[in-house]
């Protein structure tokens, strides 16, 4: 999956060529007691994509000792249609019938994920629901789900079919899933790259009133599958200038809510908990911490802390200083020029082939994303409204560099196997870092050779 926009990775590209409830209603800053908070007992964890993996040599009995062995205890699980669906197709329509039944294969299949994640001490999982389910003007662009049809308020209209097929989607998982206790209501949905349309680019106005209207829905459903979990919006991405942008998308989603038009075709509700029950986004430090160029000693992270204030401020000023946060991405990479370039002869079991270059890391920038993981995870513990974090990703992936260019690669924690060099999945310094951080005690490098 895609996991920055492409404004990011523009960014990327300069450095390398390339949550209705009570609570208080006053705001917090990044001058107040807060900052004085410690919350050291938030769960921290990882995501990572198990259900069609891209990575070489994928196995989701590895994968989840890797995360046991790190100290995981929360784990985003991404999950699609592709997998819970038989005959699934990116022009597939399924009635509502077909898709309030849920495969015997894909329940199986998630089942077995969740059953090995519990057995290595996930506390936690966040079920990404990546459903953006066809109906008849989306269909025929074949396009890998992420297409809404037009905002319409006509009864019947394929913007009414397809929010009441997210609710039977939600409903069918939720209950085929109970272990998932927490549900992420899409991903990055602040953007057109994951919630667009076919003819025209949406507006941040637009794309707020898909969301409310998806998020009436999906919790819907979601309280009908299983009343025992909750909902979390999409983990929103921070676009133009980064993190800011994400407080003024709730900013117009809490002004939908409040506004008493929604949702499009239901009665009409002001609850902030009929839409969601926690806080989600993702936390890429754009300006100072995505690309580890420097030093952590050059960098000031009071700043990063105070865009994440900013955001959940919009949930207090709106009465919701109980809900709790999720942050679901955040982590760093390398750009092209912080990597050496090598040759085949070089036998380094961190040497990894992109676009038919040899490339290896090198040790200052691998020091660099170690110390600013632990910079940035103990900077987190002064924002006591988070619940839990996910570390992007476990794994590296080579896939990543055919369609996002050098920094899709390098967000992981372990390299991929190559047989070539004898590697299997190796850790890099990040991983002892999230390891310390996370308190693990296993054997991350039981699987390092082949």
């Amino acid at each position: 999956m895609k996991k920055l926009l492409c404004l990011l990775f523009a960014l990327l590209l300069c450095f390398s060529l390339c949550a209705c409830g009570g609570g208080g209603n006053s705001a917090i800053s990044s001058s107040s007691k807060q900052e004085e908070a410690v919350n050291p007992g938030y769960l921290k964890g990882v995501g990572e994509p198990f259900a069609t993996s891209t990575i070489k040599g994928f196995n989701y009995n590895v994968a989840s000792e890797l995360l046991g062995a790190l100290g995981s205890k929360t784990f985003r699980m991404w999950l699609s249609d592709s997998v819970l669906y038989p005959g699934y197709s990116n022009t597939t329509v399924y009635s509502y019938e077909q898709l309030a039944q849920i495969s015997m294969a894909g329940k199986l299949q998630i089942g077995q994920y969740i059953d090995a994640l519990k057995e290595n001490g996930i506390e936690e999982i966040v079920g990404l629901g990546c459903f953006l389910p066809k109906v008849e003007s989306t269909a025929k662009f074949s396009y890998a789900n992420n297409y809404v049809p037009e905002i319409s308020t006509e009864e019947g209209s394929d913007y009414h079919k397809f929010l009441n097929k997210v609710y039977v989607i939600y409903k069918a998982v939720s209950a085929a899933f109970p272990q998932i206790t927490v549900w992420e209501m899409g991903n990055e949905t602040n953007q057109n790259a994951f919630m667009g349309t076919p003819n025209k680019e949406l507006t941040q106005e637009e794309l707020a009133y898909i969301n409310v209207d998806y998020m009436y829905y999906a919790t819907k459903g979601v309280k009908e599958g299983n009343p025992n979990a909750i909902t979390i919006p999409a983990g929103f991405a921070p676009i133009e200038e980064g993190m800011p942008s994400i407080a003024r998308f709730y900013e117009k989603i809490y002004a939908n809510i409040k506004g008493g038009n929604f949702p499009s075709f239901a009665e009409k509700t002001t609850a902030t908990s009929d839409y969601f029950q926690g806080l989600c986004w993702h936390a890429y430090d754009i300006k100072n911490g995505l690309v580890t160029n420097s030093s952590i000693e050059n960098k000031d992270l009071d700043e990063w802390k105070a865009q994440n204030d900013m955001i959940y401020n919009v949930a207090v000023k709106n009465g919701d200083a109980h809900l709790k946060a999720w942050i679901t991405e955040f982590g760093f990479t390398l750009s092209q020029n912080q990597l050496r370039v090598t040759t085949a002869e070089d036998t380094s079991v961190t040497r990894y082939k992109l676009s038919d270059t040899y490339y290896d890391l090198v040790d200052v920038f691998e020091q660099y994303q170690a110390d600013y993981t632990k910079a940035y995870f103990k900077k987190l513990e002064e924002m006591d409204y988070v619940n839990s974090v996910h570390f992007f990703r476990l794994f590296c992936s080579e896939q990543g560099m055919h369609w996002n260019g050098f920094g899709e690669v390098y967000f992981g924690l372990f390299l991929e196997p190559d047989e070539t060099v004898g590697r299997g999945f190796y850790p890099r310094k990040k991983a002892y870092a999230v390891q310390e951080v996370f308190g693990g005690t296993g054997d991350i490098t039981k699987y390092a050779a082949m």
